[in-house]
């Protein structure tokens, strides 16, 4: 562990915690402090299975709203897609959907933010992450005191 890496037990705290406010009803507050927890410990067993389980349920919610705009219902489609973005608020596909969606409903200027934010989402995904960005300069460092 480097010396700015965070202690693996706050994400152990961070996935307690959540599992209360879920036990509590608080479910988006416990969703928050799962994220957190992911963001400090991908590989967390816990978090792992919690990131399982809210991909199928996107996955879920986006088919179910694919349905209903096939059928026109672009309300029902719009409120599928907006649950599914509490759980993936960063996912361009789902963000692009609910754009179209909007436009098809007549809201053109909700689907213009809708489409920013997949835009934002695009951009902050081509950006490397912290940790591919301390793996890279670890290689690097390796790789400069290597003898030849």
């Amino acid at each position: 562990m480097s010396g700015n890496s965070p202690d693996p037990s706050y994400a152990e705290q961070f996935v307690l915690r959540a599992k209360l406010y879920w036990a509590l009803g608080l479910i988006d507050v416990g969703i928050k402090d799962m994220s957190m927890a992911m963001s400090l410990a991908p590989d967390h067993i816990e978090v792992r299975r919690f990131n399982d389980m809210m991909q199928r349920k996107s996955t879920e919610l986006y088919r179910t709203a694919l349905n209903h705009m096939m059928h026109h219902d672009f309300s029902s489609a719009i409120k599928l897609l907006t649950a599914a973005l509490r759980i993936a608020p960063r996912d361009i596909k789902l963000l692009v959907t609910r754009a179209s969606a909007h436009r098809q409903a007549g809201a053109c200027d909700i689907a213009l933010v809708d489409l920013s934010q997949a835009s934002t989402a695009f951009c902050h995904s081509m950006r490397p992450s912290s940790r591919a960005v301390e793996e890279q300069a670890n290689s690097s460092s390796l790789q400069d005191h290597e003898p030849y």
